[in-house]
């Protein structure tokens, strides 16, 4: 059984909540979060633990309640290699540590593995 973060349940509360105040004001409201990591978030982007943990408390809710039970065990072979994929480049580009270039190289590498594996 697998678990997956349910960013776009996330997004559609921090958008709600947000309204239509500046992204800037509600990321100095929430704490230690950038405009554009807001901005990530509410396009659907998975944040990182920290993030996800500061914004589910101004958002004054548990979680867990964005935590959903993996439709990828569903799916067949290349819909999985691609839900794959997607999840691996998401966790890269939510790593706050790596820079914009090493997230783009690193991505890359994952598309080429993934692509290496298909057949003609």
């Amino acid at each position: 059984m697998s678990y997956e973060l349910d960013t776009q349940k996330l997004a559609t509360m921090v958008r709600g909540q947000r309204a239509n105040r500046p992204l800037r004001e509600v990321a100095d409201e929430i704490g230690d979060v950038s405009a554009s990591t807001l901005h990530r978030l509410e396009v659907g982007k998975c944040p990182d633990m920290a993030v996800f943990l500061r914004v589910c408390g101004w958002l004054n809710v548990k979680p867990e309640q964005f935590i959903r039970q993996s439709d990828s065990a569903q799916l067949g072979h290349s819909d999985r290699q691609l839900y794959a994929q997607g999840q691996i480049i998401d966790l890269i580009r939510s790593d706050p540590a790596l820079s914009p270039v090493v997230t783009n190289v690193l991505s890359a590498f994952v598309r080429a593995a993934y692509q290496i594996d298909k057949p003609d």
